[in-house]
């Protein structure tokens, strides 16, 4: 029986490459449940924090034939391109 640490160990390398269903690693067969939560935990928390970049929702507020939800929009890719402006300009400061 794999030891928490191990499946800890196990978690972290999955994470650095999160390319298989962690829960069908050989081995780990008894932990398979809390193995398979994790993942569908960490991909929700993923999706949600793509779905709220402002380009992302621009996107789909821009696949709507809504004047209002296009505005939403370019109001959306404003802010990001603001966000950036900012981050270059304290970059360039430090260097």
């Amino acid at each position: 029986m794999k030891t928490r640490e191990e499946v800890q160990a196990l978690k972290s390398n999955w994470m650095s490459d999160p390319n298989w269903d962690i829960e069908d690693t050989e081995g780990f067969e008894e932990w398979y449940a809390d193995l398979r939560a994790f993942r569908m935990e960490k991909e929700l928390e993923w999706k949600t924090k793509r779905d709220a970049l402002p380009i992302n929702r621009a996107k789909f507020w821009v696949s709507s034939d809504d004047i209002t939800a296009t505005a939403y929009a370019l109001i959306a890719i404003h802010e990001e391109l603001v966000k950036l402006n900012k981050s270059i300009e304290e970059y360039v400061d430090r260097h």
